[in-house]
């Protein structure tokens, strides 16, 4: 059998200090008791909410996320859940606002980039996107997801960049030709001077 290790004596003079700090130990593990508490009950609201995800019912899903962050505001995880769910429901800017709240309380979330990115792309603000996608890369250089994200709204970039020279050169050739017409307008008139000439001389 292991045998209880006697508490040592508090040096003499040191009651009153230890006992303060016995009280603040005391009053720290209520707090961190009603902490885990918080963070239970989250969890929980969590799950409900992937259940809800899963089930394709994400505004039920947003109403759980929003409730495990009311309970415990100090988790990334539940906002970059809320932000998938807004997402899901194509509200752009509701998901880059939540994905913001994520990376302030954690820069290096991966998922808080990838949303944020994501929200940017669905918006239409590509050049944005690239750029949160490479900012999440350069804190985290392994992630699968985002570096699929970026070469994804790279080859869009590159894709829309084509179409847009496409159709400047197309306008510029139509242009062109336009430009084109009034050098034959200019003839006529001497033409037409010397058709009259060549009448007044025949009558």
């Amino acid at each position: 059998e292991e045998e209880e290790e006697e508490e040592e004596a508090p040096p003499a003079g040191k009651d009153a200090a230890g006992g303060k700090e016995e009280g603040e130990r005391k009053t720290k593990s209520f707090a961190d008791i009603q902490r885990d508490n918080r963070l239970v009950e989250a969890t929980q609201c969590k799950e409900r909410g992937n259940a809800a995800f899963k089930a394709g019912k994400h505004r039920n899903a947003i109403m759980h996320y929003s409730a495990a962050i009311d309970l415990f505001p100090e988790e990334p995880a539940f906002y970059t859940n809320l932000a998938a769910a807004h997402y899901a429901l194509k509200d752009y800017p509701n998901t880059l606002k939540v994905a913001a709240q994520a990376l302030k309380l954690d820069p290096a979330a991966p998922k808080g980039h990838y949303r944020k990115a994501q929200a940017l792309e669905g918006m239409g603000r590509l050049a944005d996107a690239k750029t949160a996608y490479e900012d999440g890369l350069a804190l985290l250089p392994a992630s699968e997801q985002l570096r699929g994200g970026l070469a994804a709204v790279s080859a869009r970039l590159e894709a829309q960049g084509n179409a847009e020279a496409a159709a400047l050169a197309k306008l510029k050739a139509r242009g062109g030709a336009a430009e084109q017409p009034p050098q034959p307008d200019a003839r006529p008139p001497a033409a037409a001077g010397g058709a009259a000439g060549a009448g007044a001389h025949g009558a």
